[in-house]
């Protein structure tokens, strides 16, 4: 397997593995080895094992069976027809939680710049910085776990604890979309423009700005699942 490198080591620990099922080494319907002999051979945390098998499900290369461990399923990523199908399957699921993000998220933008603290707006700034570095890479990881990190950086910015309980349900829930959504290039720069936007109101203190950033946003990825069901 690949050596880890110190850059992102959940990036790097998920191309790793995803090189070792594409090379063959783990056959379609094998079982990957169990998360401590991984963790030992790759230098890493079970948990962040365990984060890169459940990716590597949202790619459709791995299945996961409780009790049982990790089984490959696919040497390839899941194709754009794969992806639409699964976005079609989670359309009243996607819908639910589109509908909760935008009750909850531009809320969050007004309170970050009530509430937040000058370091919590140069750490979603800096995110930021770092999505924009990876949608010019393409890297689908990276951009999932970065815009992850960008919207939980403003909900940690309310320092309202209700409200960042809340956000990490939706995460959780929102981690394979993310994955899929960043697999179609269009949805990266539908993402990357907003952000934008949101990072200016939230730098210049103007909270309707940052609202409406943040709507605008929403309603864009909205589209986009929508675009992708009935395409």
């Amino acid at each position: 397997m690949l050596k880890i490198e110190k850059i992102s080591i959940i990036d790097q620990v998920i191309q790793s593995l995803e090189s070792t099922i594409e090379s063959g080494e783990y056959p379609i319907g094998s079982k990957l080895p169990p998360e401590m002999e991984l963790s030992k051979e790759l230098g890493v945390g079970r948990s962040t094992i365990r984060e890169a098998f459940r990716m590597l499900q949202a790619f459709g290369l791995v299945e996961l069976k409780p009790g049982k461990g990790a089984f490959v399923k696919n040497n390839k990523r899941y194709n754009l027809e794969n992806i639409r199908n699964w976005f079609v399957e989670k359309e009243a699921e996607l819908s639910d939680l589109m509908e909760v993000r935008m009750a909850v998220e531009p809320l969050a933008v007004k309170l970050a710049i009530k509430k937040g603290t000058k370091e919590q707006i140069n750490r979603i700034v800096k995110l930021h910085d770092q999505f924009r570095e990876a949608s010019e890479k393409g890297n689908v990881i990276q951009l999932a776990e970065l815009d992850e990190n960008f919207h939980s950086a403003i909900m940690e910015a309310t320092n309202n604890h209700l409200l960042i309980k809340i956000h990490k349900l939706i995460a959780e829930t929102f981690k394979e979309y993310r994955t899929k959504s960043f697999a179609v290039p269009e949805n990266v720069k539908d993402a990357l423009e907003p952000h934008e936007a949101i990072v200016k109101a939230l730098i210049e203190k103007h909270e309707q700005k940052a609202i409406d950033a943040m709507n605008n946003h929403l309603r864009i990825s909205l589209e986009d699942i929508e675009e992708v069901v009935h395409e």
